[in-house]
């Protein structure tokens, strides 16, 4: 019984199939350094001594190919760096699996007898700074007014709790801050702990994410804070 394989079944014969004609012109197609090194001699051996400047046009391909020969190689170590960086960052990343990271979100997942915590920073002071935590439908379940606040870091915890003192299930919660002074009423951004499930490494720009309990994806950059 005769076996089919990938190679030419006509090479013993002498011939070549049409793959094998294009994989051959590819070949003779591409001029490495040597090449290059060859036709030089070449050329200075036939060169007219009396009209030496007839040769620039030589000479400068020959800098073009050495430009691009090291473009080439400069482009290959970037290559290498920027995946060893990756590789690294991929590192880093994984170590945070299972812990908590302060990053830029409005919800979170309280889990019972843990406090949900987080942070602002205050553009500017206010007379009274107050905090919001709404339940999955909207409904907000628990309050609290903090009093005057002057700029900068402004730190909050809540207990899991509602105005009533009852603890409430395990859940995604939205956390909303205002600041307000008067009439003025202006919503503050948030920080809050969130615990990282797993990572994912992108593709180019993207480039890692924490996917956090909760559903919420971040950049691995955007942590501003580890527990």
């Amino acid at each position: 019984m005769s076996t089919v394989t990938g190679t030419n079944p006509f090479s013993n014969v002498g011939l070549q199939t049409t793959n094998d004609l294009n994989k051959q012109e590819q070949v003779d197609n591409e001029l490495d350094q040597s090449d290059f090194m060859r036709l030089l001699t070449t050329q200075l051996q036939h060169q007219d001594p009396s009209k030496p400047l007839e040769n620039t046009d030589f000479i400068a391909q020959m800098a073009q190919f050495g430009v691009n020969e090291g473009v080439a190689k400069l482009n290959d170590n970037f290559g290498e760096l920027s995946n060893s960086l990756v590789s690294n960052q991929a590192l880093q990343a994984s170590a945070l699996v299972g812990r908590g990271v302060m990053v830029d979100a409005r919800q979170a997942v309280m889990i019972p007898g843990q406090a949900l915590s987080g942070e602002s920073n205050l553009p500017r002071s206010y007379q009274n700074v107050v905090m919001n935590i709404s339940d999955s439908t909207g409904n907000v379940v628990y309050s609290q007014e903090y009093g005057p606040q002057a700029a900068g870091d402004f730190e909050f915890e809540w207990d899991g709790k509602n105005n009533s003192g009852f603890e409430l299930p395990q859940g995604v919660y939205e956390v909303s801050l205002e600041g307000r002074s008067g009439d003025e009423s202006l919503s503050l951004n948030t920080k809050l702990v969130a615990h990282v499930e797993s990572v994912t490494v992108g593709q180019g720009a993207q480039g890692l994410m924490l996917n956090l309990s909760g559903g919420g994806q971040v950049p691995f950059n955007s942590v501003s804070r580890i527990q």
